[in-house]
């Protein structure tokens, strides 16, 4: 679905491409921008609340993400979580801290002891 969903907006930009040097290398540009900021919106929320907290690398690790008390997570959870806290705070944000806050982020886990990042403490969920 992330690879289909970058496809169409590349394919978008592609054609600009074909009609004109200039113009298409901007609609390419703006494609591609375009995919990546929608496969970051919409894969991860949909796919969590759709798949019962597994998104394809979920499935690989045998894992899932729920919610603090172990009920199902929904569409919007899912949104706030990986779009705002994850893409927006921890990664476009961290880069102003030359991504010291998304290194701390993730290695709260290791001594936390319920293996929390610092992101499933702010959206109250788990992974299983």
């Amino acid at each position: 679905m992330r690879l289909a969903l970058l496809a169409a907006c590349a394919g978008a930009g592609a054609l600009l491409y074909l009609s004109d040097d200039q113009a298409g290398e901007i609609g390419l540009g703006v494609g591609l921008g375009m995919g990546f900021v929608l496969t970051s919106l919409v894969y991860a929320p949909v796919m969590l609340a759709r798949t019962d907290g597994q998104a394809v690398g979920h499935k690989a690790t045998s894992t899932r993400v729920v919610m603090a008390d172990g009920s199902r997570m929904s569409g919007g959870r899912g949104f706030v979580r990986e779009a705002l806290v994850k893409g927006l705070l921890f990664d476009t944000i961290g880069q102003f801290t030359l991504y010291v806050l998304t290194i701390v982020n993730y290695l709260l886990a290791l001594w936390d002891a319920n293996n929390e990042t610092l992101h499933d403490k702010m959206c109250r969920t788990r992974v299983r």
